[in-house]
């Protein structure tokens, strides 16, 4: 398989699920939520939204490409059943394993988790922008830049770390189980201790007036 190819497969299909994982958290988060009767928001922050979302963003390079793979293969099956001697044939097998191996290895993965990450976190921010309109009408930008510069890196630092640690174990180990969980754990621990520290910073301040 051509690596550029599968790349490239990584990079589309991480755009194309971004706005589906920010969907699949915020609806786990609600659920999460409404099943605990309420959370204080502390927890919510810095436990359940790590928990939630990059199990979320995760989705995306452990189940997407395997998935759109049997799809696209079902699709393009007549195209396939001509054989590699055949034009249509032979690009539709290679279309099919770009997409399987956009999951697979090490920078497959790493791609299309960083690119799930960046879609996210682009869309996050987009909405605390506009949630920022009442506090003013310079609030959206200061906002919009600030999480630009500041929690957009972080979302795509934890994905990254969980979609690397997953190739890499994987490969290393043989499991891939115990790759994605080494990854999410990983990805969780990064979330959580930034998401903490916003909430530290925000107390630090209220109670220092």
């Amino acid at each position: 398989m051509a690596w550029p190819l599968s790349l490239l497969a990584a990079a589309v299909l991480g755009t194309a699920y971004g706005p589906i994982s920010v969907l699949l958290a915020l609806f786990g988060e609600v659920a999460v939520g409404s099943a605990a009767g309420g959370l204080p928001k502390p927890v919510s922050v810095a436990v359940v939204a790590p928990v939630i979302e990059e199990l979320s963003k995760g989705m995306g390079f452990l189940v997407l490409p395997g998935l759109v793979a049997r799809v696209l293969e079902a699709l393009l099956r007549p195209a396939i059943r001509r054989g590699e001697d055949s034009f249509l044939g032979g690009a539709a097998r290679f279309v099919v394993e770009a997409v399987r191996e956009s999951g697979r290895g090490v920078s497959g993965p790493l791609v299309l988790g960083a690119t799930t990450a960046l879609v996210f976190g682009t869309i996050e921010n987009f909405f605390y922008a506009v949630w920022s309109l009442k506090l003013g009408p310079l609030a959206p930008i200061v906002v919009g830049v600030t999480r630009t510069f500041v929690s957009l890196p972080v979302h795509v630092l934890a994905t990254s770390s969980f979609a690397f640690l997953y190739g890499l174990v994987w490969r290393v180990v043989g499991s891939r189980w115990v790759g994605a969980l080494s990854g999410y754990v990983s990805a969780v621990l990064i979330h959580a201790a930034f998401n903490f520290s916003i909430l530290y910073l925000r107390y630090k301040a209220v109670h220092a007036r």
